[in-house]
């Protein structure tokens, strides 16, 4: 089994949430939204949420997913980072026990859109 250079992966991850792209593409506007989120209404800054992106991919082994055939490092880390943002936002979203919305995920609008045509037909 080959050696994993951790600290390679870990600067993959760090420029994954850095606004140091050359190609600003969608990827790239997607991970700084959901970043923007974190730091301004979580209050997590940019090493926070690296490090714990870090500790998850290297505690559940997801870097022996990684196929350097298919691939850059940074690429396959930054698809890896956009999608597992997701699962950071929902963790940290704090949710009243009264609220009618608790089982709501904070990321899905059509569910909210839902909701809302729903009470509004029960309030008629």
């Amino acid at each position: 089994m080959n050696e994993i250079d951790w600290q390679k992966h870990y600067d993959a991850f760090k420029w994954a949430v850095s606004r140091d792209w050359k190609d600003k593409n969608g990827l790239h506007r997607s991970i700084q939204y959901k970043i923007e989120i974190l730091v301004q209404e979580y209050d997590l800054s940019e090493k926070e949420i690296v490090d714990e992106q870090f500790f998850n991919y290297w505690e559940r082994g997801h870097y022996q997913k990684y196929d350097e055939s298919k691939g850059s490092l940074n690429n396959w880390i930054s698809h890896y980072v956009n999608l597992y943002l997701n699962h950071l936002l929902r963790r940290c979203a704090i949710r009243s026990e009264e609220d009618l919305c608790d089982k709501i995920d904070p990321l899905d609008v059509m569910t909210m859109l839902e909701t809302s045509t729903y009470e509004m037909r029960t309030l008629i």
